[in-house]
């Protein structure tokens, strides 16, 4: 995600989360997150895994954020990411990823976002042409009131259809959080839906994609801040 938005949290937080892909167990992913916040930056680290014993993903990656000014934010983050594939062609292997982000606060309670990854198109083989794909995201956020906000993403991956989300996000009296999304094209679902509560320093939320033909992926995080 944007590291730029690392800058939108006021204290040194944790946070866990676990996602079931089309109820399959062997697509699971669970993944850490810790934040630390000082006056300079915000400092953020993360660890995620997923697959099963023929196939296994995991992840290690670290970011920063910092405030401009009260508009305007930046961030940038490396991520270690490594798998294995189980047979004699591919083996194990490993590569960085880089990326870049930002956030500008517009008048009229509106932010846009914008964050580019794999800027460098890692290869993900030593022996192949295979690499990982440049990706951006661009996203634009509105504030219709201090309980409701509707955000639209737009994401293109280099040789893909664009997709394109659109997303409302309902607080009801600052504790309780209700959230829906459609997606025009994509491979993970296109309708989600989630609640969430906020109980002083713990945060839960809970949510799933929903795909018409591989069905339901539901995932649920916890977050504490300090």
């Amino acid at each position: 995600n944007n590291p730029a938005n690392l800058t939108q949290i006021k204290s040194p937080s944790i946070g866990i989360n676990h996602h079931l892909l089309f109820s399959n167990s062997g697509l699971s992913q669970s993944a850490f997150g810790a934040v630390y916040t000082e006056k300079f930056a915000n400092y953020g680290l993360g660890v995620s895994a997923w697959g099963y014993p023929n196939f296994k993903s995991s992840q290690i990656s670290a970011a920063a954020g910092k405030k401009l000014n009260e508009q305007w934010a930046l961030g940038v983050n490396l991520a270690y990411t490594s798998f294995n594939l189980g047979d004699g062609y591919y083996g194990k292997q490993q590569y960085l990823k880089t990326g870049i982000g930002t956030v500008i606060q517009l008048p009229k309670k509106i932010k846009v976002g914008v964050f580019l990854q794999n800027i460098h198109r890692p290869k993900l083989l030593y022996n192949s042409k295979e690499r990982d794909e440049t990706f951006i995201k661009v996203g634009l956020c509105y504030a219709a009131n201090k309980d409701i906000e509707v955000s639209t993403e737009a994401f293109q991956q280099l040789n893909q259809k664009l997709i394109v989300r659109v997303a409302m996000d309902y607080k009801y009296k600052e504790k309780f959080y209700v959230r829906c999304g459609i997606s025009d094209n994509s491979s993970y679902g296109q309708f989600s839906f989630g609640v969430g509560q906020k109980l002083k320093k713990m945060q839960w939320n809970t949510s799933t994609n929903w795909h018409p033909l591989l069905g339901f992926s539901p995932q649920m995080g916890v977050d504490y801040a300090f």
